[in-house]
């Protein structure tokens, strides 16, 4: 566990165990810890927490929470993350008092560390548990973008190689185009779920009923709320690109059937004369006068090609193919 305490006079310091922050008195005391240990149940005693408050700390992807108590506020956010196997959370909890921050997570947080350097640089800045929360929750919603503009970038590129026609023209590229489609698709659902729902989280925040978060630091958290908006107007601004773009898909798709019907229609229709004289010459009627004719055999052959190169020339004029 560590433990960082800003004293009275802005001073901060790093402490070895919660003794040392009750002998000298502060302002502001952090407690960050991993899952596990004896330390999470000492500080749910030590400071009152409700049993609910860490209950899912071990949880994989508990749901995004932001719950009030008489004397603290208990949140649960989710970093975002992205890597091969595509777009994942990793859980932090929080019970913020009047002047404590008590933070747990199930491993190393870059974001944490962030925080840690931002303390000891200048513990002065911090005059309330709520300044903390602000830069955890700005450094977690810092996270949104990348992820955010890859996608944008991602979708875009792909819309543009659908309308200039550098994307698809077989059944197998038609294939893996309707599979990319549906992974950007569902990486956007993904993503949105996450944003809306971490939004949520900032607007209660935001609300002046809280008493425990200061007017002074509302006012950020509007600002980082007024962040996560943005982002969450980029996603459903890809939601509408991905939508657009499995139209074009579909769209190209059935273009390419309908070539593909017409060309088979033409060339069905090139050889129907020829198809109507081997049916009428087929037919077996001993009165009919061409099949005494020496050169009848010739002739009808002749006329079988004239008739088809004909059609092929009349099907070229009319772009029948």
């Amino acid at each position: 566990m560590r433990l960082f305490m800003v004293d009275n006079a802005g001073r901060g310091a790093m402490l070895s165990s919660l003794d040392e922050a009750e002998e000298g008195g502060y302002r502001l005391l952090w407690m960050d810890l991993e899952v596990g240990g004896e330390e999470l149940d000492e500080l749910r005693s030590r400071f009152s927490l409700h049993p609910v408050v860490f209950s899912q700390a071990g949880a994989v992807a508990p749901l995004p929470r932001l719950q009030e108590f008489e004397d603290y506020l208990y949140l649960v956010w989710n970093l975002l993350r992205e890597n091969a196997r595509g777009l994942e959370t990793e859980p932090l909890f929080a019970a913020m008092g009047r002047d404590f921050l008590i933070t747990v997570h199930r491993e190393a947080l870059e974001e944490l560390d962030l925080l840690l350097e931002r303390l000891m640089a200048s513990p002065q800045r911090f005059s309330h548990p709520a300044a903390l929360l602000y830069w955890l929750l700005e450094s977690a919603v810092d996270g949104y973008y990348p992820v955010t503009e890859a996608l944008t970038e991602d979708i875009e590129g792909y819309m543009d190689g659908l309308i200039s026609e550098r994307v698809g023209g077989g059944k197998r590229e038609g294939e893996e185009d309707l599979s990319r489609i549906l992974g950007l698709k569902h990486r956007n659902m993904a993503l949105r779920r996450i944003v809306y729902s971490h939004r949520d989280i900032l607007l209660k925040l935001t609300r002046r009923e809280q008493e425990i978060v200061p007017d002074e630091w509302v006012v950020y958290m509007m600002e980082t709320y007024d962040r996560l908006a943005r982002v969450a107007e980029e996603v459903e601004y890809n939601g509408e690109q991905v939508a657009t773009a499995l139209d074009i898909h579909l769209n190209a798709v059935s273009n390419r059937l309908n070539r593909t019907m017409k060309r088979l229609t033409a060339v069905a229709t090139f050889f129907m004369p020829a198809t109507f004289l081997v049916g009428l010459y087929g037919m077996n009627f001993e009165s009919m006068p061409e099949y005494n004719w020496r050169y009848g055999y010739l002739f009808f052959w002749v006329v079988l090609v004239v008739l088809t190169v004909a059609m092929i020339i009349v099907g070229r004029r009319q772009d029948w193919y």
